[in-house]
């Protein structure tokens, strides 16, 4: 009798306080699943809905989606076709490198070659201004079923005016922005291999997508080399002309200089200043001879003051002359006249000794100043031929080493190689979306979790 009446226990008569035996609840496991028993039928039909819920969900409602990757390696020791130095240097291999080009991979320049390689535009997948097939659902019914008998009673609603479409760039721009959602690039750890992935609702388009882009990125890579050598080559081909032309200005200058000015060169130059160091020095001898013979007269003139032959011929030194004031002592007759004569003879002499030296010396000034105005105006020229010299070598190093870079970034424009190759080719997508067998044993776990709540609520409103 006892364990009839306890069969009988409803939910609210096990919340209720035990005796002072039991201070802690117990739950009544046998009339929790006699309860459940009960109402099983009410959990088994919220287990079927749930069923058909999740089936409608995964196999109608879920839009299946593929995935395609191809995978490429970093060709790090790339050795290029011609053994000259690269105007631009390839990917280096280390992580911020590769982390770099998983960017450049997704980036919007090149998801947007391949929206216009592909005329994604086109596709209602990736455009989001196009209408897409809508697909019922068993959730849409009752919303379909009022829908309905609003119009049928208040009639249809008026008709909107349609939105207007944007611009071919916008759609182009959102477009790129859906595509690039479907990429994903990842490195693979301890290699220089990456992946690229592709996911669409077509495993055939995810594996062109992936591929396409791989193939784009190769691309790329030989693209941007060739850019920065074409580049390099209008900048350097710029150069060389231009020191070509600032080379033969400063050839026509040097030729000019040397055409105008004559025996200029550190050998005539020198030759010059031994010229002028012997005239100086001829010219000094000249002023000490014009010295002497300056006193000379002097001392003559002073000596034809007086009226004392033996003072004269002392002063005169001459032999001749001693020979006559011998006979002016002696008192021979016409002995002074000859004498006077005689005298008068080395004074003009010395005269004109002296005036023929000075005539020397102004010639030899001349000749010096002349030398002077001619070694400085040489001097000047040669500087000037020198600076001009150096000037001329620098730009023809310079012409020659941006002529032989030139030369050498010409070689290059058709031998650039890609840093990276395809390793592997993506083949058809394998499907990742949806996971159907989770969709149905989440949508029926809901469901009987929600049956169950019904039952254990029904019982304890009937207990109640």
């Amino acid at each position: 009798m006892r364990d009839a009446t306890k069969a009988r226990l409803t939910l609210s008569q096990l919340d209720t306080p035990q005796t002072d035996h039991a201070p802690e609840r117990d739950i009544d496991i046998l009339s929790f699943l006699r309860a459940l028993w009960r109402g099983k039928v009410w959990i088994i039909l919220f287990g079927l809905i749930g069923l058909a819920l999740g089936f409608n969900q995964a196999y109608r409602v879920a839009v299946p989606l593929y995935k395609a990757t191809a995978q490429m390696v970093v060709q790090v020791n790339n050795e290029p076709v011609v053994n000259l130095d690269t105007v631009i240097s390839g990917v280096s291999g280390d992580e911020y490198s590769m982390n770099t080009e998983m960017e450049i991979i997704r980036s919007t320049a090149l998801i947007g070659r391949l929206v216009d390689q592909l005329d994604l535009v086109s596709d209602p997948e990736f455009n989001p201004y196009l209408p897409r097939q809508e697909v019922t659902t068993l959730g849409d019914l009752p919303r379909m079923a009022l829908s309905r008998a609003r119009d049928l009673v208040m009639g249809p609603p008026p008709l909107q005016e349609p939105d207007t479409t944007p611009d071919p760039a916008t759609i182009r721009d959102d477009t790129i922005a859906v595509a690039q959602g479907a990429f994903t690039a990842e490195t693979m750890q301890w290699s220089y291999i990456f992946t690229i992935s592709a996911v669409t609702q077509d495993p055939e388009k995810s594996a062109l997508l992936a591929n396409t882009l791989a193939q784009i990125y190769r691309d790329d890579q030989i693209s941007i080399k060739v850019e920065a050598t074409q580049n390099a080559a209008i900048w350097l081909s710029e150069r060389v002309s231009a020191l070509q032309v600032e080379l033969e200005n400063r050839q026509n200058e040097i030729n000019d200089l040397r055409s105008n000015a004559t025996l200029i060169s550190p050998e005539a130059l020198d030759a010059l200043n031994r010229q002028a160091i012997d005239l100086r020095s001829r010219l000094s001898e000249e002023q000490s001879r014009i010295t002497r013979l300056a006193d000379q007269m002097d001392t003559l003139k002073a000596a034809a003051a007086t009226d004392d032959a033996t003072v004269k011929a002392a002063t005169a030194g001459d032999s001749q002359l001693d020979a006559i004031l011998a006979s002016v002592t002696r008192g021979e007759d016409g002995a002074q006249t000859r004498f006077d004569r005689r005298f008068d003879q080395i004074i003009a002499q010395g005269q004109i000794e002296l005036d023929r030296a000075r005539s020397q010396e102004a010639a030899f000034l001349a000749s010096v100043e002349r030398l002077t105005v001619q070694i400085d105006t040489q001097s000047a020229n040669l500087v000037r031929l020198q600076q001009l010299e150096r000037e001329a070598d620098a730009t023809r190093v310079l012409y020659e080493t941006f002529l032989t870079r030139l030369k050498e970034t010409t070689v290059q424009q058709g031998a650039h190689q890609a840093d990276s190759r395809i390793l592997s080719a993506a083949t058809s997508g394998y499907q990742v979306a949806p996971r159907r067998m989770l969709i149905l044993g989440s949508h029926i776990l809901v469901a009987l979790l929600a049956g169950t709540g019904l039952v254990l609520l029904r019982e304890m409103l009937q207990n109640t």
